[in-house]
This record gives C-alpha cells, structure tokens and sequence, in this order.
C-alpha cells in the first residue's frame, strides 16, 4: 500500500492555519486600539500576518494536492469515499477561512507590502510554488521508498526467522537421527549375541541328542540278542 502524506501535510496546514488565526487577531486588536497605522509594531505584525497568510495558502495547497493525488486511486491508499469526502471538505473549510483572513490585513492599509503581490513578487510566488512543488514530489517519493524500505527489512526479518527455526528443527532432526542410529547399532549388537547364545544352545542339544541315540542303539542290540538267544532256546527245546 502506497504511503499516503495526507495527515502530515494536514497536521501543518492546522499548525499555520491556527497561527494565522492568532496574528489576525492580534493585527486586528492593534488597529482598533491605536491611533496610527504606520507604527513599527502594526507594520511588524501586518508583516507577520501577510508571511502566515502566505505559509497558510501553501498548506492548502499541498493538501488540495496530496487530495488530489489519493482520489485517482483511493483504492491504493485504503481509502473509501467517506473518507475522500470528508478531506474535500475539510479541505474547501479551509479555503473559506483562508478567504476570511486573508481580507484582514487589507482592511487597514498600510505603507508596507500589501498581500496582494505585485507582477514581480507574483513571479516570485510562482518559482517558490513549483519549487515547494518539486519538494513535496521529492518528500512523496522518499516516504514511499522509506516504506517500501521498511516492507523490505520486515519480510527480510520474517525470512530470517524461518531459516533459523528451520535450522533449529534440523539440528533437532539430526539429533533423533543419531539416537535411532545408536539404537539400531545396540539392536544388532543383542541380535548378534542371541544368535551366539543359540548357536550354542543348538549345538549342545544336537550333542545331547547324538548321545541319546546311541545309548538307545547299544540297548537295542542287546535285547535283540536276549530274544534271539530265548527263540534259539525255545526252539531247542521244542
């Protein structure tokens, strides 16, 4: 979203335009009180008065301006017509009031500069608004390259963040990774040794067994030799 100066260069034009508001008062005051115009102080304030009028008249301007600028694409800013609405207006209140005061300093004329310029200082005006214009173009694109800057180091700070969890979810990985490993190398070490223990197990069995059969065999043979001899016998004596 575009950065939008609308409420700094409100924030000023409220600034001058309650200081102009105060100088007209105390302009005002001093004339009806003394009895001649032309004194130091009347011509000091008048000259202050014309100088707030003249600061006052380009606050409005960069504000019309910066109104101007958001209502080609409110949407980039955030902005809805409510809102639109309520700087036009507030913008053409302070364009009556600049009209109001600006009569002030003419109601009692004196021998210093009027706020009317004349050909030359309307030249002057001129180059002091287009250069008051080039500043407030060079401030705009400051502001939007200071956010967009700003945009720039948040999503830098996000991405930094997920690389160093995601570091730390590796480490974390590698660590249950090598206990697994440890676990698999003792795993194989007990298989290892109950095949030992088996093989020996099986071995002493098949030993056992080898013995049983032949005590078996040598029983066998004998009785085989008591039935013959007793058949012999049975035969002889029949």
């Amino acid at each position: 979203m575009a950065t939008d100066p609308y409420h700094s260069f409100a924030a000023e034009l409220r600034n001058s335009l309650r200081s102009a508001q105060e100088l007209a008062g105390t302009y005002s005051k001093g004339s009806a009180s003394s009895t001649n115009t032309d004194t130091d102080s009347q011509r000091a304030a008048h000259d202050a008065l014309v100088d707030a009028l003249e600061a006052l008249e380009a606050d409005i301007a960069d504000v019309r301006e910066s109104v101007n600028v958001v209502s080609r694409s409110p949407e980039r800013f955030g902005l809805d017509e409510q809102e639109l609405g309520n700087r036009r207006r507030f913008v053409k209140d302070c364009e009556e009031q600049f009209k109001r005061l600006s009569k002030v300093p003419g109601e009692r004329p004196t021998t210093t500069r009027k706020y009317a310029p004349d050909a030359g200082d309307a030249d002057a005006d001129l180059e002091r608004g287009a250069s008051r214009g080039d500043d407030d173009v060079e401030a705009f694109e400051r502001e939007q390259q200071q956010s967009l800057l700003a945009q720039q180091d948040n999503t830098l700070s996000l991405i930094g963040r997920s690389l160093t969890s995601l570091r730390t979810q590796a480490s974390a990985f590698g660590t249950e990774i090598a206990e697994q490993v440890e676990l698999v190398g003792a795993l194989d070490s007990e298989v290892d040794t109950s095949q030992s223990r088996l093989k020996r197990a099986m071995g002493r069995l098949d030993e056992i067994a080898r013995r049983s059969d032949d005590r078996c065999g040598g029983w066998c043979v004998w009785l085989l030799v008591v039935a013959l001899m007793f058949v012999l016998l049975l035969v002889i004596l029949i």
